[in-house]
């Protein structure tokens, strides 16, 4: 399911696949008090009733970083220690796929479409997303859309509270499920919620990203297989806390 970021734009379709056209001259940056500008190397033809799209730059060969997300919740400050047992059970959830790729110039903001080559050499569209004013050597993260075989499943495994400790422990299980023909490297990535001091005491994977408001994994699941992530985390907290 690809993204699309504008509502009611009109739809791509297969397009037969070109070599990139170097251009002779291209459009010269420079800046107007806060602002931006690109100066065209030349007139540009616009014909009655058309949309007309001239680059920007030159044709650049980038590095780009493909990533699968199985995300839960979101970052949140609670005010005090959330002890009630308001688990949602069981989640399933599709996987959503993205691109990432550092800003080679400075990109001013709008919308970023991406296409892939399928095997009779057309270009396909993956998604597309809104960017920000992006200086030069900034990072861009894109959300394509949701990935086909892949799918997620997040279960509660255990839930404890002791007043008396101030404490709290609440454990979960991730299932992956990859129907495809390839191996895939998904990110899972929680954000444990209850409270802001807190520590992960067991798992069956190593994280490869930990902050005070992230918890991330990175779980390799065969082609037409699935893989499994145990974990759990502990919260402490004092009487002024409460």
């Amino acid at each position: 399911s690809p993204s699309f970021a504008k509502a009611g734009a009109p739809r791509p379709v297969a397009m037969r696949a070109m070599s990139a056209k170097a251009y002779d001259a291209t459009p010269e940056q420079s800046t107007l008090g806060d602002y931006r500008t690109y100066t065209l190397p030349g007139s540009v033809t616009l014909p009655k009733g058309s949309v007309t799209l001239t680059p920007l730059y030159q044709p650049q060969t980038v590095s780009c970083q493909r990533t699968w997300v199985f995300e839960n919740g979101n970052t949140w400050n609670p005010s005090s220690p959330v002890t009630t047992d308001n688990d949602s059970g069981t989640r399933h959830a599709p996987i959503v796929s993205t691109l990432a790729f550092t800003a080679f110039d400075s990109f001013p903001a709008g919308y970023l479409r991406v296409l892939t080559m399928d095997h009779d050499g057309n270009a396909e569209f993956l998604g597309e997303g809104r960017i920000n004013d992006t200086p030069k050597g900034q990072e861009i993260d894109l959300t394509l859309g949701t990935a086909f075989d892949l799918t997620g499943t997040r279960e509660r495994t255990s839930f404890a509270v002791s007043q008396a400790a101030r404490s709290m422990d609440e454990g979960f299980r991730i299932t992956l499920t990859n129907a495809g023909d390839t191996d895939r490297t998904i990110t899972v990535r929680e954000h444990p919620w209850r409270w802001r001091n807190w520590t992960l005491t067991s798992s069956s994977i190593k994280p490869s990203r930990q902050t005070p408001d992230v918890l991330e994994f990175q779980v390799k699941v065969p082609a037409k297989g699935s893989a499994t992530l145990d974990y759990s985390v502990h919260y402490s907290w004092t009487a002024a806390d409460e």
